[in-house]
């Protein structure tokens, strides 16, 4: 569905979009919504320009995803299968057999299914060719080739973890893991209850507490112009201050959510506890720092989105100038702070995208991150920059409509350069402002590369590296990337 006009009614008698699926989701609470007797009507009259993908590789791994999603929902939704959601598996299918046919020997009658495939796809082609009168449709047999089999591919190869999770279909919304949750004071909660968050497009009633311990501005009267999105992992210590800092600034957030990511300490029962106006996404286990950023994004409101690691301290004004810079630059999609140690002392920081040899360098290091030379801090005025690291991110929700989440094939860095990276290839700015600090006590924990989310870690950068198609030099980056990129102008 490129582009749909829900009755808010019925879309909230569904529970609106479920956040577990990244794909189908609007096939999902379609489905939702005829189980229920309702009508989905589609009108040819209005017309919608689609953006495709720009190569064969884009669209190869647009239809995988897409392919992967279909099983789950097909797993979890058995009764809403159509019979066209099956034909490209069982094409894909049909070739694997014939390729084995033919290498067992059985060359003539496995090269049936093949031939007729090939001939389906030249008589579309042909009719789709006639019909337009496009030159470009020549390419068109290779184009549902590529949009076939990964399809197939992609459904034959679902997520797995999902895919055990869900032995039988469950109701919509089914987990804790795919329910977002507000957590109320006690007060206004039925005994036993578990707290429950609005319904979509609801906002706290008169009178309702919503500030970070009574810090932030009511959601109501400020219009969620920004929102907050924050990650937990065992943060009990960490999540306190980081949270009282925001509510001391002089502009406050209008909407905080943290996605805790399977805490095995207290960390949920100190935010429900101390801090009850935030917003509660619990995962059920470590989903990674992209899939559980995602999470929270998709379901934040504001117009500017900001990205805060459990072991930052929001300065006062530091919000204010991230927020002016945005107001006043309307080509920049990310602005990112100065980071300061404890001591209020500039961190040393490289902005420039990554190379091996720079990784390898950097796994070398000893000390903590802090304490590396600090004398290399950015001082002066707005500065645009290769990347920011999400430690703190003030996102323009336009720039993310447009480029997409961060990239969830990575669990634990570099998503964070590959997000700005993307942006930068969209036409966008990224810079940096000194003048707003944050005080970031960062944690190498993927210091050891034998560790587990060290192997993680090293795994998201080959990845990163076969995604952008460079390694030991940038310059292949920077020659794709736009010439307005400050990347490539310095380049």
């Amino acid at each position: 569905m490129y582009l749909g006009v829900y009755r808010r009614q019925m879309l909230e008698a569904v529970g609106g979009f479920d956040l577990e699926f990244l794909r189908n989701q609007d096939y999902v609470v379609n489905w939702h919504l005829r189980q229920k007797g309702e009508v989905i009507w589609f009108d040819p009259k209005i017309k919608v320009v689609y953006r495709p993908r720009q190569s064969l590789r884009a669209l190869a791994r647009q239809y995988f995803d897409y392919g992967r999603w279909k099983c789950i929902v097909i797993w979890r939704y058995p009764k809403s299968t159509r019979a066209r959601h099956l034909a490209a598996p069982l094409a894909t299918l049909g070739l694997i057999a014939s390729a084995v046919g033919m290498w067992g020997g059985a060359t003539l009658l496995a090269s049936v299914f093949p031939l007729t495939y090939l001939l389906t796809l030249l008589g579309g082609a042909l009719q789709t060719g006639i019909r337009y009168r496009d030159p470009a449709t020549v390419l068109l047999p290779l184009v549902l080739a590529v949009m076939h089999l990964s399809w197939g591919i992609g459904f034959l190869c679902p997520y797995q973890a999902i895919w055990k999770k869900r032995s039988s279909p469950t109701p919509h919304p089914s987990s804790e893991e795919s329910t977002a949750r507000t957590l109320e004071p006690p007060s206004s909660q039925h005994e036993g209850e578990e707290p429950a968050g609005p319904m979509i497009g609801q906002t706290p009633a008169r009178g309702q507490r919503s500030a970070v311990a009574n810090g932030v501005a009511s959601v109501a009267e400020a219009g969620r112009e920004v929102s907050v999105v924050i990650l937990t992992w065992n943060s009990v210590g960490k999540i306190e201050p980081c949270l009282e800092s925001l509510g001391r600034g002089t502009q406050v957030p209008d909407e905080i959510i943290v996605v805790d990511n399977g805490s095995t300490d207290q960390t949920r029962a100190v935010l429900a506890e101390q801090f009850p106006s935030v917003r509660v996404i619990a995962n059920e286990h470590n989903r990674g720092v992209a899939r559980a950023r995602n999470r929270g994004l998709a379901v934040t409101r504001g117009a500017y989105l900001l990205v805060l690691d459990d072991d930052t301290v929001v300065l006062p004004d530091a919000l204010a100038r991230l927020v002016s810079v945005l107001d006043t630059n309307p080509t920049v999609a990310v602005c990112g702070p100065q980071l300061v140690n404890s001591a209020c002392q500039p961190v040393s920081l490289d902005w420039s995208f990554p190379t091996l040899l720079h990784k390898v360098k950097r796994w070398g290091e000893t000390g903590p991150p802090n304490e590396l030379s600090s004398g290399n801090g950015m001082s002066g005025g707005l500065r645009e920059v290769n990347s920011i690291i999400g430690a703190c991110q003030l996102i323009r929700r336009a720039a993310l409509d447009e480029v997409g989440l961060y990239d969830e094939h990575i669990f634990y860095g570099p998503e964070d350069i590959d997000f700005c990276l993307r942006l930068h290839q969209a036409g966008w700015q990224v810079v940096c402002e000194p003048a707003a600090q944050v005080i970031h006590a960062e944690q190498r924990i993927a210091r050891s590369v034998w560790s587990e989310i060290g192997r993680k870690h090293a795994t998201g950068l080959v990845y990163y590296f076969w995604k952008h198609r460079y390694g030991l030099s940038r310059k292949r980056l920077y020659a794709h990337l736009p010439t307005n990129s400050p990347a490539s102008r310095s380049h």
